[in-house]
């Protein structure tokens, strides 16, 4: 399944070695500035390591299912999804292969696919007729470690890094369910995304109730707003920091699409479905991963 195209500048042999352009260099300084901006301000706080650290590229001759591929494509495009069966490598796809379970597949892909890095990143792009992002620029990147380890779990030590996958089946739940909200975003199905979206939130949340030692039992068909109310009864939010509102808003938009008597409001007939904000997600992954 593939996340995202990333569209790249096509340059010509001169331009892989320098552009003198006063306008291309003021989009290359605006682009970066955006970039390191978002970086400050989006990502406050958090721990981040460079690409290099957490990843690295290699072209193995047969493709796994799950891997992380990464593509280039003669329409200018860069190709970036994770693949959903093995296969032989007959187009000299990279693989990018993670070294620290902070750092999921998923998780990188969505960073990815954040406008200020799909920009940063085609700042480089070199090929004028098979566009490629060099493994150079790839290095540049920084990347945020998300600040809970809730869905990962990694021991570090001084000289080495232990990795340890959390195989909770919640984990790999919370995967899938996101990959349906990709898909579903991407075709414009606005309402099935929300409820996937929802069903995301709500799983982090459950799985988080376990981590603090609170009985299944208990949690065993609960709502979406009922697993809410346990976070505010732990006061989570003022003792972790834990982003309560950004899980009621995303449990606001899940209910627009789930509960006819208030979907019946937000659907006009003959009309397209308006375009949800899914900042709130964003703003969840940032903090607990993917």
């Amino acid at each position: 399944m593939k996340y995202k195209n990333i569209t790249v500048r096509n340059l010509s042999k001169l331009d892989e070695e320098f552009n003198l352009s006063a306008e291309f260099n003021v989009s290359v300084d605006e682009k970066e500035k955006k970039y390191l901006s978002a970086l400050g301000s989006k990502y406050k706080g958090q721990k981040t390591r460079s690409f290099h650290e957490v990843a690295e590229l290699s072209k193995p001759r047969v493709i796994e299912r799950g891997a992380l591929c990464y593509q280039s494509s003669p329409n200018g495009l860069i190709n970036l999804y994770i693949a959903k069966e093995n296969k032989e490598n007959k187009g000299g796809i990279q693989i990018i292969t993670l070294k620290d379970s902070r750092i999921t597949a998923s998780y990188l892909v969505w960073y990815i696919s954040q406008t200020y890095v799909q920009e940063y990143l085609s700042l480089f792009a070199l090929g004028a007729v098979f566009s490629y992002i060099p493994i150079s620029a790839f290095n540049k990147l920084i990347i945020p470690i998300p600040k809970s380890q809730l869905l990962n779990v990694v021991n570090e030590s001084v000289d080495e890094v232990r990795i340890s996958i959390n195989n909770n089946p919640l984990r790999h739940l919370i995967s899938l369910y996101y990959q349906e909200f990709t898909e579903n975003f991407k075709r414009g199905n606005y309402m099935s995304a929300a409820i996937m979206a929802g069903a995301v939130g709500e799983s982090i949340v459950y799985m988080y109730l376990l981590e603090k030692e609170v009985p299944e039992s208990l949690l065993q068909r609960k709502t979406f707003g009922n697993l809410l109310e346990f976070i505010q009864i732990m006061k989570s939010e003022e003792t972790e920091g834990f982003p309560l509102n950004h899980f009621m808003e995303l449990q606001k938009l899940r209910n627009k699409a789930v509960h006819p008597g208030i979907a019946k409001d937000n659907v006009q007939p003959e009309a397209e479905l308006e375009k949800p904000d899914f900042a709130c997600l964003d703003n969840i992954v940032r903090y607990f991963g993917l």
